[in-house]
Parts: structure tokens; C-alpha cells; sequence
């Protein structure tokens, strides 16, 4: 099998290269500027000429890009796109339909939303990690380096964050309904309360783009905001709280200044310097981002592929495919996250067991190369 691969410099580049020659398939990786995802002459020119002198099976990319699609299209080649950002706006495409495009999506409840605008081939694919990368991390002790760490940005750029100038009546409003979903640590009450009145009062003071090629609306603009905030909050107020208990380290590209108590650390690395910090903490925290309605994220998988230790909020996904209180651990409220923490501090042996459990299940279930040859297997049941 031969693969064309658009590589646009994402973390999991490397990871999906060495998938490919762990399962014994041949592969282009091109990588090119997009300047327009949906319409882009100088890409898809080069598309053109790449896969008329090749001879491909199929092209896969992290992700979608509905530019790709349209090629696809003209060659009757599938496109195979495992997608791990929520949201990702490109799946709002009137592209989607394209009978030779086949989704993998993370999240469940985002294959229910894709499936809704008429895409033909959609599957749920939870997220993998190379296992083969990892193994050195994993087979080491942990050094406890760091007693509870959290990587990733705290979203404080969010659109929310921008509009100061909404009158305080209705900044009140959604201040409101901001904290109603903040103390709900599962489930979701903004797209209940972000009513079509609201939205339509959002819409006379905050100016969106009009996008004819895109499905999506103003209302799912809006709730994008509202989620990006409400994690602004979860995640800088469960920060502060951790550090009030134990020694917390924060590894962020966003401004540590804006969690007290925490002791800052920069941007690090995806393949070299995440797998060591997630190996070497005591406890990985995972406070998702509020967009992820039922996925794992990757994060999670990163921390347990590296044999580290997850605490995490609740998402519906990860008790499915994992235990709680065997493979990781989970909590539901401010209170069971403080409690979590004291006790997992407290107990080596069962943390170093769940740690173990987890890493295992990594390995056996969520490698590449079983995933990836899950994917080949129901775009051969779909083509037959």
C-alpha cells in the first residue's frame, strides 16, 4: 500500500510515519502552505502533479481539509482524515459530503453532529499513541520529579475574553450561565441556555464572518466561546486550588501569571520533553476542554502511554474504554479533586499500580498500528 500523507507539521507527524512502517506501507509525506483550506489553486495543483506521478491508494491526513477532499474527488482516491481537535471547523464543510472522504472523529457526539450535515462515512476513532516511542519512558521508575503537573494553555485568548464592551446586563447574563456550567463538571447547559433570543442579541453586537461554504451558525460560534471560557475558568481556578494543597508545576505557552501559587514552566516539546514530565509527576492532571463533550482527549493518552499517573475530570469516553480507580482516576466536583489529590499523594502503591494498569491498556489497545488497520477496515466495509 502506498500513502499519500499531507504532513502540516503537527505533534503526531513523526508517530503516523513510523505507523506506517511498523505495518509495512509506503508513504509520500508532502507538506505545503495553505492559504486557503477550502479553495487553494497553487495547493491543489500541487496535489495534481504529486499524485499523477504516483501511483496511491489513498491519502490520509490529521484532521480535515476539505481542499484535499475536492482532489480526492477528481482521482476517485480515498481521503482518510483521523480528526483530534474539537472543535474543528472545517468539518462544517459543505465538502463533507464528498463520497470518497472518510471521517474518524475522537468524539462521539461530534460523529452525530458531522453525520447530521450528510457526511457518508463517519466512524468513532479514539485518539493513539506510539507506544514504541514511549516504552522507554514507560519502563522506567518514576522519579516523582514533579508532585502534580498540568500541561497545556489556559485558553485566557479566548473570543470571550475580547468582547469588553457587551453591555453589563447582558455580560451579567452570561457571566451567569458561564458559572451554571462551570459547577457542572459533566454534561453540558450552555446549548440549553443559549437561547435563539440570546444569540440573536450576541449577534447585533459582536460582527461574525459570512461563511456561505461553512454550515456552521452564529449560535455555534457563540457556545464555542462560552466553552472556551468556561475551561479559562475551570482550569485557572482548579490550578490555583492544587497549588493551595501541593506543589503544582504548569507547563504552558499561556501566561502563568494568571494562576496563583503554581510553579511556571514554559512551551515543552511534544515527542522529547511532555513524555518525561508526564512520566516523572505523581499526579497528570487533565481538566478538558469544555468543547470535548464525550471524547478522551489526547492528553489523557499521552500521560498514560508514558506510564504516568491521570487524574482527570469526567468525560464519558474515558470510563468507557478505561476503569476509574484502576486504569486512572477521576473526580466530579472541587472537593473530590482536593481529595484525589491528598490521597493519591499519600499512596505510592496504588498510584504506581493504576499507572501500570493504564500504560498496559495503551499499549494493547490504542497503538497506531491497531487503530490505523481499524480505520482500513471499515473503509474496505464501506467501498464493498
Amino acid at each position: 500500500m502506498h500513502i499519500l500523507y499531507y504532513n502540516w507539521s503537527e505533534n503526531s507527524s513523526d508517530d503516523i510515519k513510523d505507523c506506517f512502517v511498523q505495518m509495512g506501507f509506503s508513504y509520500t509525506s508532502v507538506s505545503y502552505p495553505v492559504n486557503d483550506y477550502d479553495s487553494d489553486a497553487g495547493f491543489e495543483q500541487f496535489l495534481q502533479k504529486t499524485i499523477s506521478e504516483n501511483n496511491f491508494d489513498l491519502i490520509f491526513t490529521f484532521n480535515y481539509f476539505p481542499v484535499l477532499s475536492k482532489v480526492a474527488d477528481t482521482h476517485s482516491l480515498p481521503y482518510l482524515c483521523w480528526v483530534y481537535d474539537c472543535p474543528h471547523l472545517t468539518l462544517y464543510s459543505r465538502r463533507v459530503t464528498s463520497p470518497y472522504t472518510f471521517f474518524f472523529l475522537f468524539d462521539r457526539e461530534m460523529c452525530q453532529t458531522l453525520s447530521s450535515f450528510g457526511a457518508l462515512h463517519v466512524a468513532h476513532m479514539p485518539l493513539a499513541v506510539n507506544t514504541s516511542r514511549l516504552s522507554e519512558y514507560a519502563a522506567s521508575p518514576c522519579n516523582k520529579m514533579y508532585p502534580i503537573s498540568f500541561v497545556g494553555s489556559l485558553y485566557e485568548k479566548n473570543m470571550y475574553r475580547r468582547i469588553s464592551y457587551l453591555p453589563d446586563h447582558l455580560k451579567g447574563y452570561l457571566d451567569g450561565i458561564i458559572n451554571a456550567q462551570q459547577q457542572m463538571k459533566t454534561g453540558t447547559v450552555l446549548e440549553e441556555l443559549l437561547t435563539d433570543d440570546l444569540t440573536k442579541k450576541l449577534l447585533q453586537l459582536i460582527q461574525l464572518d459570512k461563511q456561505s461554504l461553512y454550515l456552521y451558525s452564529a449560535r455555534d460560534i457563540y457556545l464555542s466561546m462560552l466553552e472556551a471560557e468556561v475551561t479559562f475558568r475551570e482550569r485557572t481556578k482548579l490550578l490555583t486550588l492544587a497549588a493551595g494543597l501541593c506543589e503544582t508545576h504548569l507547563f504552558t505557552a499561556s501566561d502563568p501569571t494568571l494562576v496563583s501559587g503554581c510553579i511556571p514552566h514554559g512551551f515543552i516539546s511534544y515527542t522529547e520533553e511532555m513524555p518525561k514530565v508526564f512520566h516523572n509527576s505523581a499526579i497528570n492532571l487533565n481538566i478538558s476542554l469544555r468543547s470535548i463533550h464525550s471524547g478522551i482527549p489526547l492528553r489523557c493518552m499521552d500521560i498514560m502511554g508514558a506510564g504516568g499517573f491521570l487524574l482527570s475530570n469526567c468525560q464519558p469516553e474515558l470510563a468507557e474504554y478505561f476503569k476509574p480507580g484502576e486504569d486512572f482516576a477521576t473526580f466530579f466536583s472541587e472537593a473530590e479533586f482536593l481529595e484525589k489529590i491528598a490521597y493519591y499523594s499519600e499512596h505510592e502503591r496504588e498510584r504506581t499500580e493504576i499507572a501500570y494498569n493504564g500504560c498496559l491498556k495503551m499499549k494493547e489497545r490504542f497503538n497506531y498500528p491497531a487503530l490505523f488497520q481499524k480505520m482500513l477496515d471499515a473503509v474496505s466495509a464501506d467501498i464493498s
